[in-house]
């Protein structure tokens, strides 16, 4: 018998709407002119809190143009941008721990990063070995932070720009990713409030014992991207060329606008009627009432993204019940969402899976079928009450679904962001549809900064969300729902800390070996044995499903 531990339904595939009217061409000039107007998202009133591990209220993509990382990686080929960093190279090597009062010589592996030369914060600091030293220090000081917290060993400046980070031994080789898309900040700015020390065992303090570098509010950013912060408000936020940048000839726009909108419905006519530059916004009749209005210069296209899951708070009664998990996700007819959410933007998913579909291929075809199964792509009511009915659960006269022991199901509430239209449509939907099954599911839709919260904290009982991390293996996927990078890295969090993972509410302590065994296995075997590393990524999927 599986052991189904469903906490997030896979909903939708992978595709967002970028929508750009284009309404002249670029300028040959290398100097910074005009501006363009920006809509990653509406339905956020911006906060003036720039913290490059903590920014929720920032448009989505705006913390890129100011700080970069050591390199860009993409999702969806593995393909690795060199960036901060011009090459890296991966050492054999070893560092010391204590044992008994005794040193002990621990083999181990580690980076040694070379640094490109020529790169300068926006207020003119040098970048060199010091920032990057200075970044990941202040993350093993205060683990909340995440990214490389608790996996380094020690770090080494061989000189300005060249510098060795050396892992511990239970660290991944996939731990390069985690420290290639590392933003690097100014250690001259955070270094005044957050001064760090390195003692000689290799360990890191933090001497500030009273503040939180992670709670920090930063409202002067300061980073080596190709843009500044110029002004705030939290109605616009606007971003201005960083004269020092490092690209030749970069950034050719001079200002960019980021105006925050209510909800889908203005943003759409904003942009509809020009003046938007750019949005990623959802349009219901996209080619009508957008490129009908200027079929020249308004275009459009759907970007890779992540893809749209339920999730769903398995420490709460009677959710806590995998059989019931798994009869919501049967019941859901994600073709329904494709067409009258998403107006066939986004094609259902596949399986209910953290995997988008690029990555399905890596699972075994009975596996794959199984999870086929539990995300039929019209619903299957039928399977649904089947399913319930043969673990003890009966619908009353009044169509009410009653548990095993008797009891009424109570009313659950599924949230998310009031004006994200499409989302808005989908929760409506989904309660619909869950009614077919016997569950009363009331919709809310709170501001973006309640619903956040609310999802952060584990208060709800489902709630639409994006997917919360990814990466170019299917580990990525399955380990960044197990532990939780920014509050307790390495660790799969405490019940009750807020988090977006919410871990413990997989409940899978009773399964041997535990989850955590096996993705920390296949971590550590991801480049060693491709067959072991499938085998656990299949026994993975079972486990979710």
């Amino acid at each position: 018998m599986l052991l189904s531990t469903i906490f997030t339904l896979l909903l939708l595939a992978s595709a967002g709407v970028f929508i750009r009217p284009v309404t002249s061409q670029q300028s040959s000039s290398f100097q910074p002119e005009g501006s363009i107007t920006l809509l990653p998202s509406p339905g956020i009133v911006w906060q003036d809190d720039f913290n490059p591990w903590n920014y929720p209220a920032l448009p989505g993509g705006l913390i890129w143009f100011i700080y970069e990382p050591l390199a860009l990686v993409n999702y969806l080929n593995g393909q690795v941008i060199p960036w901060l960093a011009t090459n890296w190279t991966w050492i054999n090597t070893y560092y010391y721990v204590n044992s008994s009062g005794h040193l002990i010589q621990v083999p181990t592996h580690g980076l040694i990063f070379k640094l490109r030369q020529g790169v300068y914060f926006n207020n003119g600091d040098p970048f060199n070995a010091t920032a990057v030293w200075y970044t990941v220090a202040l993350e093993q000081a205060y683990p909340q932070l995440g990214y490389l917290a608790g996996n380094v060993a020690n770090m080494t400046i061989i000189n300005p720009y060249e510098i060795e980070i050396v892992f511990k031994n239970t660290t991944s080789p996939l731990i390069l990713y985690t420290a290639l898309e590392q933003f690097i900040v100014d250690p001259n700015q955070w270094g005044k409030v957050f001064p760090v020390e390195q003692f000689p065992n290799g360990s890191y303090i933090g001497l500030n014992k009273t503040g939180n570098p992670y709670t920090y509010e930063l409202t002067d950013p300061i980073g080596t991207g190709p843009y500044m912060l110029y002004s705030f408000s939290p109605q616009e936020i606007v971003l201005v060329a960083n004269p020092h940048y490092w690209m030749p000839g970069e950034p050719r726009i001079k200002y960019l606008l980021y105006p925050s909108y209510p909800s889908n419905v203005q943003a759409d006519t904003a942009l509809n009627n020009g003046q938007v530059t750019w949005g990623g916004v959802f349009e219901p009749d996209i080619q009508q009432d957008f490129v009908a209005k200027n079929p020249q210069y308004y275009h459009y296209y759907f970007a890779p993204s992540v893809p749209v899951m339920l999730t769903i708070n398995d420490l709460k009664w009677p959710l806590s019940d995998p059989v019931l998990r798994q009869a919501i996700s049967l019941a859901i007819n994600r073709t329904a969402l494709y067409y009258l959410a998403e107006y066939g933007y986004e094609p259902p998913a596949e399986t209910p899976l953290p995997l988008p579909p690029q990555q399905l291929s890596v699972l075994n075809s009975s596996v794959l079928q199984l999870a086929e199964q539990f995300a039929p792509p019209y619903g299957n009511v039928t399977a649904a009450l089947q399913l319930l009915e043969s673990h003890g659960y009966h619908l009353n006269s009044q169509g009410q679904l009653v548990a095993p022991n008797g009891s009424v199901i109570p009313p659950l509430t599924i949230i998310t962001v009031a004006g994200w239209t499409d989302w808005d449509a989908q929760i409506s939907l989904i309660s619909q549809e869950l009614k077919q099954i016997g569950l009363t599911v009331e919709v809310e839709t709170p501001p973006f900064t309640v619903w956040f919260s609310n999802m952060e904290s584990g208060t709800y009982d489902l709630g639409l969300m994006w997917e919360l991390i990814n990466g170019p293996t299917p580990i990525d996927e399955f380990e960044g729902y197990l532990y939780n990078y920014w509050n307790s890295p390495g660790n799969v969090t405490p019940i009750g800390n807020s988090t977006y993972f919410d871990l413990n509410r997989l409940n899978l302590s009773v399964v041997q070996p535990s989850f955590e065994q096996w993705v920390g296995w296949a971590m550590g075997n991801f480049s060693i044995n491709p067959s072991n590393y499938n085998k656990i990524i299949n026994n993975l999927a079972l486990l979710w499903i």
